[in-house]
């Protein structure tokens, strides 16, 4: 099983999102109704364009933000959010993954993509507004918005953490928990 990798600057956040990604088919455009293969059970699906694993995240609501007394002050007040179904990469953009991007496009690797040669790592120190919407771009794909990845994170079931209620250091690498620089 996969770590979380909190404190990824950039692509924790770059989960991109797809509305649907078959083998034979283009992607469909974001906010497209699911196929009947999603709607009868298919959860998981693989971009063809950089092999990420996805998962269908259903349409409905959820409590986006932080309870009174915890979080940060941006994540008040906790409300209500509705959203439609969509696709959403399982893990983070890898290393591997980007610099597949950056041969087929032409777009500068940063020089020190953070995990020196471990291709499966997920990148960092990319820039949103650049690098991240390029390659979401060339991967068929959208950035995620920030309802999207907070009702991704959450799970169906609204934990606080990916894994559940309760902080866990030895489920994610960190700064604060002791896995810090491996996975």
């Amino acid at each position: 099983m996969k770590k979380v990798v909190a404190g990824t600057l950039v692509f924790c956040a770059m989960l991109v999102t797809i509305a649907g990604c078959g083998k034979s088919e283009p992607p469909k455009p974001s906010g497209a109704p699911p196929t009947p293969q999603e709607v009868s059970g298919v959860s998981a699906r693989v971009n063809p364009r950089d092999g990420a694993e996805m998962v269908y995240v259903p349409a409905g609501e959820f409590l986006m933000g932080s309870k009174e007394g915890e979080g940060d002050s941006d994540e008040h007040p906790q409300h209500k959010v509705y959203l439609d179904g969509f696709w959403i990469y399982k893990t983070e953009v890898t290393v591997g993954q980007y610099r597949k991007f950056c041969q087929a496009t032409g777009w500068q690797m940063p020089s020190d993509p953070g995990w020196k040669g471990h291709d499966d790592y997920p990148m960092v120190y990319v820039n949103w507004d650049d690098d991240a919407t390029a390659y979401a771009q060339w991967a068929g794909a959208a950035l995620p918005s920030e309802a999207q990845w907070e009702k991704a994170a959450r799970g169906p079931d609204g934990r606080v953490y990916p894994w559940g209620n309760d902080w866990d250091a030895g489920k994610c690498v960190n700064s604060i928990g002791e896995n810090w620089g491996g996975a």
